[in-house]
């Protein structure tokens, strides 16, 4: 028998801890030794338990669909309970080649009363995506939610102080409240080992391909319910502008399901490329003069941009293009930074993979319509000697 029994749901506070056991094959893809908890910078503990076992349910339910497993549980949200088969189907939608099957038995279904404060919240990360949605949705001053051990390692204490600041900055600019949450979420999952199944089924990572967009999104489960949150904005990371783009965990056919009590996910952007919303970013600090942190970098610890990696040299880029100095968008110049860059650019070092083209596509399409931004004389310093023809030639095949 394949199960997992949720036994015990603490919340104490400000801190949420769990309880399970798991039994049959697909045990191995659990460290059942490390704890499940989740901590919140503000008080959850009138949260009820079928609120707060919903971070716990998004984060195993999709190893229980791929794995036909039964997942059993004393009480659960109705609402989130009720959309949580559309969520089984926008999976099913993305990995056709897959049979979901498993099961979620629940005890008791409770239907929670909700009270609407008419606020909404926004998950923040500091990159190109929050920041545009954060911009498009400014006049609502969303709490922002910024989450530590999703892409920061509970480990990397200078990343997480780093990463903290800027939120709090960036709330203060935005006349906006800031919810700080800590969770052991990844470190409960066998992430290799599941990530050595999903790879040949699906052709992706698992936390990439199936975990992290519900997941993330639970988080705020306790949050939403008792402060009266009617709307949580997660950024798209990818577009549906094109056809045949690749797929990701964080999907509207996936997030836009995620119900906590009465208030619902939006799947937020999804209708632009990260060239759209660059130039979102870039238009908001021309009209207002202020600048804007970008924090995109996946290598670099500390919660800083590295500036030597693909996707630095990406945004940096796209940044120049739009017509403004990277410098004004959390990248430091240096005269072998762009030497380096441009070097690596022409050897295709960073875009040889067709997801990477995909990803530089649009930067050249807004080239060949402001050619002129590239030319801008105060950012010479950044674009001299950088011949983007030859790039564009090899992403045009």
């Amino acid at each position: 028998i394949t199960f997992m029994k949720i036994k015990e749901i603490s919340i104490q506070k400000n801190r949420i801890s769990y309880k399970y056991e798991v039994q049959g094959d697909w045990k191995i893809f659990f460290n059942l030794n490390a704890e499940f908890f989740i901590e919140y910078s503000e008080d959850i503990s009138a949260a009820p338990k079928s609120i707060a076992v919903i971070p716990l349910i998004c984060n195993v339910i999709p190893v229980a669909w791929v794995f036909n497993a039964e997942i059993t549980v004393d009480e659960l949200d109705k609402d989130f309970y009720d959309n949580l088969e559309l969520i089984k189907h926008g999976y099913a939608a993305m990995y056709p080649q897959i049979k979901f099957g498993g099961k979620l038995t629940v005890g008791k279904v409770i239907d929670n009363a909700q009270v609407f404060n008419g606020g909404n919240a926004a998950f923040f990360s500091g990159g190109v995506d929050s920041f545009a949605t954060l911009i498009n949705h400014r006049d609502e001053n969303p709490t922002l939610i910024t989450l530590w051990g999703s892409d920061v390692k509970l480990s990397d204490f200078t990343g997480w102080e780093n990463v903290k600041k800027h939120a709090l900055e960036t709330a203060a600019q935005f006349h906006c409240k800031n919810l700080f949450i800590k969770s052991s979420f990844r470190q409960v999952v066998n992430e290799g080992a599941l990530s050595s199944v999903s790879q040949r089924l699906a052709n992706d990572g698992w936390w990439h391909g199936f975990q992290h967009g519900i997941a993330i999104i639970s988080h705020a489960a306790p949050f939403a319910y008792l402060y009266g949150i009617e709307k949580i904005y997660i950024a798209s990371s990818n577009t549906g502008k094109y056809k045949g783009h690749y797929v990701c965990a964080s999907d509207p056919t996936i997030d836009n399901h995620v119900h906590i009590g009465k208030c619902q996910t939006v799947h937020d952007g999804y209708e632009f490329n990260r060239q759209d919303k660059i130039r979102t970013i870039c238009e908001y600090r021309r009209k207002t003069g202020e600048n804007i942190n970008l924090h995109v970098c996946w290598i670099a610890e500390g919660g800083q941009n590295c500036c030597q990696c693909e996707k630095c040299y990406r945004t940096i880029c796209a940044i120049l293009i739009e017509g403004e100095n990277p410098e004004n968008f959390g990248f430091k110049y240096s005269p072998e930074l762009v030497e380096q860059m441009y070097k690596s650019l022409k050897d295709a070092s960073f875009i040889k993979s067709q997801i990477k083209s995909a990803r530089w596509n649009p930067i050249f399409e807004r080239l060949q319509e402001v050619p002129q931004n590239w030319q801008k004389p105060e950012n010479k310093k950044w674009t001299e000697g950088g011949d983007f023809s030859m790039i564009e030639k090899f992403l045009n095949g």
